[in-house]
This record gives C-alpha cells, sequence and structure tokens, in this order.
C-alpha cells in the first residue's frame, strides 16, 4: 500500500484555478533557506507538504520531512502584513527590525505598538484579519470566479431559507446557474487548497482496490 501510495505522490497534479498563492521560507537544520510562493499547505507529524505553482494549471507537491526542518513561514511576516494594510510605513518596520535584532526577546508587534506607530487594537485586528482572510464563504468563492452574480446568489440564499438542510451548492446546481464541477473548483479556493482535475490526472490504477466503493460514493 506504501509503494501504492508513494507512486501517486510522485505523480504531477492537475488544479484548475488555483487557489491564491503564498509566500513561503523554509530553513533546514544544516542553515539551508528556500523560499517561493505555494498554492497551498499541509503541516503534519511527519513534515510539510507545500504544493509549488508550475504554471496558471499546475501544482508540484513538495514533502520536507519533519527531520530536516529547523523553522519555517508560510504568508506575509506581521511587518509585511502591516504595511499591506497601510496601518504602518516600511521605516518603520524597518527600524522594528532593527531594534528587535537587539531584543530578541521582543516580538516585533510588542515593540511597534509600545513606540505607539501602531495600537494594540490595530495590531490585534491585523493578526485577525490575517487569520480569516483567507477563509471565503461559499457565494463569494462563487462571486470571486465569476460564476454567479449577486443577484443569483441572493435567491440561492432566499431559497435555501425555506429549506435549511439544502446545501447552497446544491441550490446553485438546482437553479442551472453553476455546474458541480464549477461548484467543486470554488470550493476548493474557500478552503484554500488546490483542486485536483482527475480526469486529466494521471492515476494508478491499483488505487481503486485500495477504496471502498462506499467510501468513494460518500466523497465523491
Amino acid at each position: 500500500m506504501r509503494r501504492q501510495l508513494a507512486m501517486l505522490e510522485e505523480r504531477a497534479e492537475e488544479v484548475v484555478h488555483s487557489s491564491a498563492r503564498q509566500t513561503y521560507t523554509v530553513e533546514f537544520v544544516d542553515k539551508e533557506v528556500i523560499n517561493g510562493e505555494t498554492v497551498g499547505y499541509a503541516e503534519t507529524s511527519n513534515g510539510l507538504y507545500l504544493y509549488l505553482p508550475k504554471d496558471e494549471e499546475q501544482v508540484l507537491r513538495c514533502f520536507i520531512p519533519k527531520s530536516s526542518i529547523c523553522r519555517f513561514q508560510i504568508g506575509l511576516h506581521l511587518g509585511e502584513m502591516l504595511i499591506r494594510e497601510n496601518l504602518v510605513h516600511k521605516e518603520h518596520v524597518e527600524e522594528a527590525v532593527e531594534h528587535q535584532r537587539k531584543l530578541r526577546h521582543q516580538r516585533i508587534g510588542d515593540y511597534l505598538s509600545e513606540q505607539e506607530i501602531v495600537s494594540r487594537e490595530q495590531l490585534e485586528q491585523a493578526i485577525s484579519h490575517q487569520e480569516v482572510r483567507p477563509i471565503l464563504k461559499l457565494g463569494e468563492a462563487l462571486q470571486e470566479l465569476g460564476l454567479i452574480n449577486q443577484d443569483q446568489l441572493e435567491v440561492a440564499l432566499l431559497e435555501q431559507q425555506k429549506n435549511r438542510k439544502k446545501p447552497l451548492g446544491q441550490i446553485l446546481i438546482d437553479m442551472g446557474v453553476v455546474e458541480a464541477a464549477a461548484l467543486k473548483e470554488a470550493l476548493a479556493k474557500k478552503l484554500g487548497i488546490p483542486y485536483v482535475g482527475l480526469t486529466k490526472f494521471n492515476l494508478d490504477l491499483n488505487v481503486i482496490r485500495l477504496v471502498s466503493a462506499e467510501n468513494a460514493k460518500n466523497t465523491v
């Protein structure tokens, strides 16, 4: 089983409109540093999975064993995020970073707050915004992809109020405004993970033996 799974992990993964890219930096125990962009990641007890974009429609899954990682960073550093949110100037962040080098035990956010460059409330708001930013509501994800408009979404939401047990995605499919494949793409964007198109995926047919019919029916 492990051999078959390893064969799958070595295959290129086909995706459609991959989720938003994030920067990453990985420092290894031997002090080597790599960085780039990833369209998703997963940290497990065994190590770190990165999804490296090859082009507009493909990603390459990369696995880094936990034992070889000293530290890693996914997404913007706090200083970069505060600059992007127009809460501080670049010069203030550079000054804070320099000060942080002298006081290794003090976090950059605490320094910015103490120097009244940014308030504690603004700092907490920026961190909170970063934490929730990748998560989109399904309707927002569909609109961002240009698959539905606001009027169609409002009609679907009104229909959902009549039947709370019916998922919004299924209502939109029944309305004929979005196809099932496009809905799955939007769900992948909502969750911030790459969407794998199995029709273009070079799949090892032996894997079918590893998945029960009941499990396949419930998850596909």
